[in-house]
C-alpha cells in the first residue's frame, strides 16, 4: 500500500546534529524542538559536553533527543559498528554545525583536524545514511577569504590568500562537501551575534565579534586600578558624562561589517530546508546592511561610558612602544587576529539563492548592535 504524501511530510525526521553546544548549533536546536516533532540525534565529544546537553534541554521531551558520544576528528567519529548501523536506517538528514573557529596560524593543526578532517569523517559517516536526503553544511560567508568583488553563491577558484587558517579551513572543507556525492546543501552565515530578542550569545561568549569587544574591554581596564574600580565609576557616569581615555586600535573607522544575529540565521537555516531547490546549492546568509567599525566603536564606548578610542590604519608595534600606553599594548596584542578584519573592506556577496526564498529577515541597525552589546555587557562582564 503506496504511503500518503500528507501522511509522510508530518512523520517526524531523524536529524543528526555535530555542534549542538555551539551558538548556532545551540539555537538550531532549540527552534527544532519546539517548531517541529523531528528527532534529534546530537553528537556528544565528551561527558562534560553530554552534561551540558541534558542539562540544557531538561525542558524538552527527552524521547526525541538522543545523545551519541562521538568525536568528529576521529574516522566514522569513533563510533562502534553497531553504532553505525543503528544510525544507517535511522538518519533522514545531518546538520553539521562544529567547527573551531579560532583565527590565529598557531591553530592551524586543530582547524585542519576539527573543520576539514572533521568535516570529511562526517561526510564518511553520511555515506552510510541510506535514507539521508540532506546534509547541511554551515560554512560561513568569509570563506572568500582576499578575494574582492561579489562573492557568488556557489563554488569558486581558491583566492591568493585569506586572512587567516579559519578561512582556508572553511574552503577546504566546502571542496570534500561538493565533491562528496551526498545531497549537500551549503549555508554561509557572516558574522553571527546574539538573538534579536533577548540577546542571549550563550555559546558564543569570547569568540569572534564577542572576543574583540572582550580584547577591547580588558585593554580599557589596563587604564584603572582594577576591574571593580573601574564599574565603580561606571556607575556614577551617565553615557553623556563619559571618562576620557586614550586607546588607539588598528582599523580603519569607516571598515564595515556583516553582522547577522543568530536567529535571523536560524530563520534562514529552516526555510532552506523547507525549500525543494535546495539540493547541491550554496547560501549566502548575509545581512542587507553592514555596520562600520565607527558606530560598532561608538555603541561599546556609550555601553561603557568611556570616550577616546580611535581607529589608525597603520598603526604599528613601533609607534605602540613609542607611546607607552599599557591599554594600547594589550589591545595591540589581543586584537591581533582580527587585524585583518579591522583593516580591509569587506567584499559583497550574491544573495539570489536566499532571496529567492521569501523569509522575513532581521537587518542589522546601530540600535540593535548596542541592545545587543548591552546585553552581552549584563550576562558576560562584571557590572555590579
Amino acid at each position: 500500500m503506496l504511503e500518503n504524501p500528507a501522511d509522510v511530510a508530518l512523520m517526524p525526521k531523524h536529524i543528526f546534529i555535530t555542534g549542538a553546544t555551539g551558538f548556532l548549533g545551540r539555537s538550531l536546536l532549540q527552534r527544532f524542538l519546539k517548531d517541529t516533532n523531528n528527532i534529534l540525534y546530537l553528537l556528544a565529544r565528551s561527558q562534560t559536553a553530554e552534561e551540558y546537553l541534558i542539562d540544557e534541554l531538561a525542558w524538552a521531551d527527552v524521547a526525541r533527543i538522543k545523545i551519541v558520544r562521538g568525536d568528529i576528528t576521529r574516522p566514522r567519529l569513533g563510533l562502534e559498528t553497531r553504532a553505525v548501523r543503528s544510525l544507517a536506517t535511522a538518519i533522514d538528514e545531518v546538520w553539521h554545525t562544529a567547527a573551531a573557529t579560532q583565527f590565529a596560524d598557531t591553530y592551524k593543526p586543530l582547524l585542519a583536524a576539527t573543520n576539514v578532517q572533521g568535516t570529511k569523517h562526517v561526510l564518511d559517516l553520511g555515506t552510510f545514511f541510506k535514507r539521508m536526503t540532506g546534509f547541511y553544511y554551515l560554512s560561513t560567508a568569509y570563506v572568500c577569504g582576499s578575494r574582492r568583488g561579489r562573492v557568488p553563491e556557489g563554488a569558486f577558484a581558491a583566492p591568493a590568500s585569506f586572512n587567516n587558517a579559519y578561512e582556508e579551513s572553511k574552503y577546504d572543507a566546502e571542496c570534500l562537501v561538493r565533491s562528496s556525492g551526498l545531497p549537500f546543501t551549503i549555508i554561509r552565515p557572516s558574522i553571527l551575534i546574539g538573538d534579536s530578542r533577548t540577546g542571549d550569545a550563550t555559546g558564543e561568549r569570547s569568540r569572534v565579534i564577542y572576543g574583540y569587544i572582550l580584547a577591547v574591554y580588558h585593554a580599557i581596564l589596563r587604564l584603572f586600578p582594577n576591574e571593580i574600580e573601574f564599574w565603580k565609576q561606571w556607575e556614577n557616569r551617565s553615557e553623556s558624562r563619559r571618562c576620557a581615555i586614550d586607546l588607539r586600535l588598528c582599523g580603519a573607522s569607516s571598515v564595515t561589517k556583516n553582522l547577522i544575529t543568530v536567529d535571523d540565521a536560524v530563520n534562514v537555516c529552516l526555510a532552506i530546508r523547507e525549500s525543494r531547490d535546495r539540493g547541491g546549492k550554496t547560501f549566502n546568509v548575509v545581512n542587507e546592511r553592514s555596520l562600520t567599525l565607527a558606530s560598532m566603536l561608538e555603541s561599546l564606548q556609550t555601553l561603557l561610558k568611556v570616550h577616546g578610542i580611535t581607529f589608525e590604519p597603520g598603526l604599528s608595534l613601533s609607534d605602540i612602544k613609542i607611546a607607552r600606553n599599557p591599554a594600547e599594548t594589550f589591545a595591540y596584542k589581543m586584537t591581533r587576529q582580527f587585524r585583518p578584519y579591522a583593516r580591509v573592506p569587506e567584499p559583497s556577496w550574491m544573495t539570489d539563492n536566499v532571496e529567492r526564498l521569501g523569509v522575513a529577515r532581521i537587518p542589522m541597525t546601530p540600535q540593535l548592535f548596542t541592545f545587543l552589546v548591552r546585553a552581552y555587557m549584563r550576562s558576560h562582564l562584571l557590572v555590579n
